[in-house]
């Protein structure tokens, strides 16, 4: 999804950077890249940051995670940003619409520049929106710690196990009602 997100950026004040965290991103090494960021002239707005071991940092120095992503099965990075208070702005992929919730944590965006660029414009420039995201963001993490998470897997293995109808466990996607 790194293309959409470098397309967005001419779409989008000048002042917009785009931070790119990981040696990898879609199995396409993120040098790859550095040839489309040169002919539309931002250079000066992208930063390769490689591999990272502490993501932290940026999280808490980011405004906004973009994950225009093909496919995840429940993308931990999605669960960690919306954790540090950075709205979500991500396409519709496995888990993510479990998490997502539209104008309260972030947006669904599609694989396109402008999508993006749209999202980012309404949501994320405005100081206002973007707070009320950031906050939303926060608690919409709440249900996902290690202990909850472990509590539901348990409690659907031992219906499956038992031959009975999953139970509800608090979060959407998760129930057989």
């Amino acid at each position: 999804g790194l293309e959409p997100i470098i397309r967005a950026l001419p779409l989008l004040p000048k002042r917009v950077r785009l931070w790119v965290i990981g040696d990898n991103v879609d199995v396409i090494p993120a040098s790859h890249f550095t040839g489309l960021v040169k002919t539309l002239g931002l250079g000066e707005r992208v930063l390769f940051w490689g591999h990272q071991k502490d993501l932290l940092r940026f999280y808490q120095a980011a405004d906004a995670f973009v994950f225009p992503t093909l496919y995840e099965a429940f993308a931990m990075v999605s669960i960690e940003s919306v954790a540090c208070g950075l709205p979500l702005l991500a396409t519709r992929a496995n888990g993510t619409e479990d998490l997502l919730v539209p104008g309260k944590n972030g947006v669904f965006i599609e694989r396109t520049g402008a999508s993006i660029a749209a999202a980012v414009k309404k949501w994320i420039l405005p100081p206002a929106k973007r707070k009320l995201l950031a906050r939303g963001a926060v608690a919409s993490a709440k249900p996902y710690t290690w202990a909850q998470i472990t509590r539901r897997h348990l409690a659907v293995c031992e219906a499956v196990l038992g031959d009975k109808a999953l139970p509800d466990v608090g979060i959407a996607g998760w129930s057989s009602r």
